[in-house]
């Protein structure tokens, strides 16, 4: 948290009119090229600005990608919440050049960014989706098979924000482990929208095991939502910590968790305090009013629904305008007791991603 943040969030929490507790304080700023909205006539550029799906904060450092195209932004911090492109650069994860452009390969639908240690992880949605009718019968029985998708990065990424010299980035897939899954491999054929497969949610917690500390991936699901409104949160360890496609386990372990029929639209980690965990709607059905469709839930990290245990209801995150609830990025990790959580949320549909702060009182 920057020097003089909270005597601006003083100041504004005295105008703001809470909503089941929470304050919108002040809006988040990206500044830069690559962010900034253009029209794209020829429609050969994915509109990033606009269609921002994932954000990870980690001390002076920002990253965004957009679930089109295949670009990270990197940003570092200004003053207050501004934030500066890194050199008007972008981190392609499809191997094409040209930030912006269109992957010949499919798009591979950026949903979730999570800091780890030293590296930077991205996910796609690993889903499948329906094309719209567009008056014609046919489209509508017809899928769409993207394998670009289906893809987790880990990304070198150095202090200033660009790609380590001389360190590659990796990926491997989550598919086989979708696909054999005993639950999970019902919902592979079914598109996301349709409460079919969509993964939206990634944090990465650091632990120990057998006495070494490696990072452990928690992957949240907005689809399938199960009976009973059970989302499904995936934990996934690497043998040694290897980030390799062999060392992922065949059978992770899945967290049910109720969120009043939500599925996950986002992750954070809290500190050593667990996690906080945006919700919304499976489907794009306007279920609900604006000002109640999104939710922050705070989950411990080690306990569901079958251990006894209910995730804790936090605040409700406002929208309008159509803006949907994407991603979530703690902006104060040292907060103590019952300090407010500090959160950076960024809408889709809204140019610049559309980045609010909100204050939201812990769990009593």
């Amino acid at each position: 948290m920057q020097p003089g943040f909270f005597a601006v969030l003083f100041t504004l929490l005295m105008f703001s009119i809470p909503l089941e507790g929470i304050a919108m304080t002040k809006e988040l700023e990206l500044d830069g090229k690559l962010i900034a909205q253009k029209k794209n006539k020829k429609k050969d550029r994915a509109e990033i600005s606009t269609n921002i799906s994932a954000i990870a904060i980690k001390g002076g450092l920002l990253a965004v990608a957009a679930d089109e195209g295949a670009d990270v932004l990197l940003f570092k911090h200004k003053k207050g919440l501004v934030y500066e492109e890194v050199d008007h650069q972008c981190i392609k994860l499809d191997g094409n050049k040209g930030c912006g452009k269109r992957g010949r390969r499919g798009e591979i639908d950026i949903e979730g960014l999570a800091w780890g240690k030293k590296h930077l992880y991205a996910i796609g949605s690993h889903s499948l989706a329906r094309k719209t009718a567009k008056n014609s019968l046919k489209r509508l029985y017809s899928l769409k098979v993207e394998p670009s998708r289906e893809q987790l990065f880990r990304i070198p990424v150095d202090k200033n924000g660009k790609l380590k010299s001389g360190k590659k980035i990796k990926l491997i897939s989550l598919r086989n482990i979708l696909t054999n899954h005993p639950l999970l491999s019902r919902f592979r054929s079914i598109p996301s929208k349709e409460n079919g497969i969509d993964i939206e949610g990634l944090a990465v917690k650091q632990v120990e095991i057998n006495g070494h500390k490696q990072e452990r991936l928690f992957i949240g699901f907005r689809g399938p939502v199960l009976r009973g409104n059970l989302a499904l949160i995936m934990e996934l360890d690497f043998n040694k910590g290897n980030f390799k496609q062999t060392e992922i386990p065949h059978k992770p372990k899945i967290h049910f968790l109720n969120f009043e029929g939500r599925g996950i639209r986002g992750m954070t980690t809290a500190g050593e305090d667990g996690f906080l965990i945006l919700t919304g709607p499976v489907s794009d059905a306007d279920y609900a009013p604006e000002d109640t469709r999104y939710r922050l839930y705070h989950w411990d990290g080690k306990h569901d629904e079958f251990s006894n245990y209910a995730a804790k209801p936090l605040c409700y995150i406002p929208t309008d305008n159509g803006a949907k609830a994407e991603d979530l990025a703690l902006l104060n990790p040292e907060r103590k007791g019952t300090e407010p959580y500090e959160l950076a949320i960024v809408f889709d549909g809204v140019e610049r991603g559309g980045g609010k702060v909100f204050s939201c009182p812990p769990m009593e």
